[in-house]
């Protein structure tokens, strides 16, 4: 094993530890820079993730690397949410999004838009969006984890 992917597992487990304490939060993606060691954790939960918890998080995560991280290797790390315009990656990011509108690319290509009406552990109810000019009514359908390609909150203003 390299160096690099032992403190790739050290750091996950450091933000496992440090998660504890935020049981609504869960870790969506750890990436490392593949130009450099920055690693950066991108965390979202089933409640929104307010900005102290971030904090709180990165400072126990510090506080672990302090601690037990010998190896003088250097190396950055951020704690971050994912951004508003990025695909929902897991099940349990659809939960905060109840009543709000979803656009999805399906398995086979296909698009579908709808509300979030109810979400399951195998897959979300949704409403969807009425289009007169295309004589398309709305109506309430379930849809399958499995069967969606790439999920997206619509940005309303």
């Amino acid at each position: 094993m390299t160096a690099s992917s032992e403190l790739k597992e050290q750091l996950i487990k450091f933000f496992e530890e440090a998660q504890k304490n935020y049981e609504h939060i869960f870790l969506v993606d750890f990436v490392k820079n593949p130009k450099t060691n920055d690693f950066t954790f991108i965390v979202d939960g089933v409640e929104p993730v307010q900005l102290n918890q971030i904090a709180h998080i990165s400072r126990l995560i510090s506080k672990q690397i302090d601690e037990y991280v010998k190896d003088e290797t250097a190396f950055k790390f951020q704690v971050s949410t994912p951004g508003a315009d990025k695909p929902l990656k897991m099940p349990k990011q659809y939960y905060k999004h109840v009543g709000r509108t979803l656009t999805m690319l399906m398995q086979d290509d296909s698009k579908l838009e709808g509300k979030i009406l109810k979400v399951s552990n195998d897959g979300i109810d949704i409403i969807t969006i009425d289009n007169k000019k295309k004589g398309i009514s709305s109506e309430e359908i379930t849809v399958d984890f499995d069967q969606i390609k790439e999920a997206k909150i619509k940005l309303e203003f």
